[in-house]
């Protein structure tokens, strides 16, 4: 069965019917279950999973969620530590079990860590279930971090996979079919493997930076669509197809295996002797019914471009001379610059054979990495059939780039204060080809829905303290679509302006000044008179204190004067007695 492009990747990326059965369940009363170990005092695992009080561990989420539930993870200063959910039940095709995390961006590290100390646990263990979604974690240090056996319409989404142990990142076996991989970073890892037995699998849009080993391995796996993904730097092969694995769709793909240019600082992560003798490597028994066209392919200098049914090709027209594949292939050289975009292999406008030239008619998810639609490049012709306008590889180039986010309350500068307090977001792009701004999207964090709008600021009150990310994607005409970096907003306790200091002598007239001043507003001044002569002055240091020194000995009298940013002003007098050592 081949695999067509899919357009519904939020409730699953892959909707054949399968046959499997669909419980009669009627929708939860709650739809969101919280994840979130910021403070263990107000989570409990044995709770019901509110934003007031939500579960410490994933895990636990996932024994209570019914199908049609979001376990919602939240970004928090401690890992999700060896918390390992093994998931025992399924949601359907209308009502999928979905965990999410954060969507992926280039502030990845708003992602939920699941971590491990010691590479003994995985993330997601999924056996026999079907309709599952996991989008939007960090995954680091794990042993096989997701891992899925005989389970159907399983979907891995925009999370990012580093540090890892074990034999992949993404492990699918036994009888599993219409899994989707799709929008993942995996960095330094090890990559996706499909075992024996699997079928009608699609791993699509990924990017795959610097894999200890082969970035996708397939053995006896028929059916598999390997599109849109980015492979950069790998050893040995980049794809390998292995075994009786027939039927396999390898198009739109971006390979490179080395650019020193780009690499000479942070190569990739093997000798020449484990680099692999070909960049797509597809064995005897799965030739058949196999497409590999429409792909950038650079191999080593020294390599093959292609392996097929075991003899190797070193270039696309050698390729397609003697095979009839890779008619539209090209070898490219692929301009990374990951200084300025790392680690997301991103294409520069210099890689013209990769923009508006992909076959829109081979499966996928329907939008890049980050989320935007296939867009016209105006200043490179088009060379893809059809009148498709999808760039090759897993980022689409689009003229709309960095968006600043910048928040303040309603009524004052900085975006903290009591309860309820009201938040102000302004977010600006810049864009490179003048395409219209048609819609922005701000998630103000509190579990919340995002305020969607086709205005550039948006506001919205907070009934609890705590400290809130902000986060806002915009998105063009041409469909592009792009996100910036978090803010956060901090809803503090009611209370009043209060301020103190201590004073230490340090010999010779030299004294050192320490202030404390806390508000439910920002404090925005620290002012000390050191009664001197001299006035106020704004001298503190970078470790929080002020440093003065004396040319008498005698008494002083001492100012701090400070203010929060409502306005309100406080000011601590003391005397301050200043000898000299004799």
């Amino acid at each position: 069965m081949r695999l067509r492009v899919s357009v519904g990747l939020i409730v699953t990326a892959a909707t054949a019917v399968l046959g499997l059965p669909a419980p009669a369940l009627a929708a939860p009363a709650a739809t969101v279950l919280f994840v979130n170990n910021e403070d263990d005092s107000h989570c409990s695992d044995s709770g019901t999973g509110t934003f007031a009080q939500p579960y410490c561990k994933v895990s636990a989420a996932a024994k209570a969620v019914q199908p049609g539930q979001t376990v919602k993870v939240l970004a928090s200063s401690n890992p999700y530590l060896n918390d390992e959910v093994r998931l025992t039940r399924s949601g359907t095709p209308e009502q999928p079990i979905t965990f999410l995390g954060a969507p992926m961006a280039y502030d990845w590290s708003e992602q939920p860590s699941l971590a491990s100390n010691d590479g003994t646990t995985s993330s997601f263990v999924l056996s026999g279930v079907h309709d599952v979604v996991i989008r939007g974690f960090h995954n680091a240090g794990k042993q096989d971090a997701v891992v899925i056996t005989d389970s159907s319409r399983i979907t891995v989404d925009q999370n990012r996979f580093d540090d890892a142990h074990g034999t992949a990142d993404v492990r699918i076996s036994g009888a599993s079919d219409h899994v989707t991989v799709s929008r993942n970073l995996f960095f330094a890892g090890i990559g996706v493997a499909l075992g024996p037995g699997t079928h009608d699998n699609l791993v699509t849009t990924n990017d795959f930076n610097r894999t200890t080993g082969p970035a996708v391995t397939v053995k006896d796996s028929p059916g598999l669509a390997l599109t849109h993904n980015t492979i950069a730097f790998s050893c040995q092969e980049s794809v390998l197809i292995d075994g009786a694995s027939p039927g396999a769709v390898i198009e739109n793909n971006v390979i490179t295996a080395d650019n020193p240019a780009r690499t000479q600082y942070d190569p990739p992560q093997c000798d020449a002797a484990h680099r692999g003798e070909a960049e797509i490597s597809v064995s005897a028994g799965s030739t058949t019914g196999t497409t590999v066209d429409y792909n950038t392919v650079h191999p080593w200098p020294d390599a093959a471009g292609y392996r097929w049914a075991g003899t190797a090709y070193p270039t696309a027209a050698a390729f397609k001379a003697a095979t009839g594949q890779g008619g539209h292939d090209a070898d490219l050289n692929v301009d990374l610059d990951e200084n300025q975009n790392g680690p997301f292999d991103r294409l520069a406008d210099s890689d013209v054979a990769a923009i508006d030239s992909a076959d829109p008619t081979a499966p996928g998810v329907g939008t890049d990495f980050f989320g935007s639609t296939a867009v016209d490049h105006p200043n490179i012709a088009n060379t893809a059939p059809s009148g498709g306008v999808r760039d090759r590889g897993a980022y689409e180039r689009t003229g709309l780039r960095d968006v600043v986010l910048s928040l303040h309350s309603a009524t004052n500068s900085y975006p903290t204060g009591p309860a309820p307090l009201t938040v102000k977001a302004t977010a600006t792009a810049t864009r490179d080809w003048g395409t219209p701004l048609t819609g922005y999207s701000f998630d103000f964090g509190d579990g919340s829905d995002p305020v969607v709008t086709t205005s550039p600021e948006a506001t919205h009150t907070y009934q609890a303290t705590g400290s809130y990310r902000v986060r806002a994607t915009v998105t063009d005409a041409s469909g592009a679509r792009a996100t910036s970096y978090s803010g956060t907003a901090k809803v503090t306790q009611p209370g009043q302006l209060a301020a103190d200091f201590t004073t230490t002598e340090n010999g010779s007239g030299q004294v050192t000044l320490a202030p404390t001043a806390t508000s439910p507003w920002v404090v925005t001044t620290r002012q000390v008179d050191f009664g001197d002569g001299d006035g106020f002055i704004n001298g503190l240091w970078q470790d929080g204190k002020f440093y003065h020194q004396y040319s008498l000995p005698g008494a002083y009298t001492v100012r701090l004067a400070v203010t929060d940013d409502a306005g309100h002003s406080l000011t601590v007098t003391k005397q301050v007695q200043v000898t000299f050592d004799t």
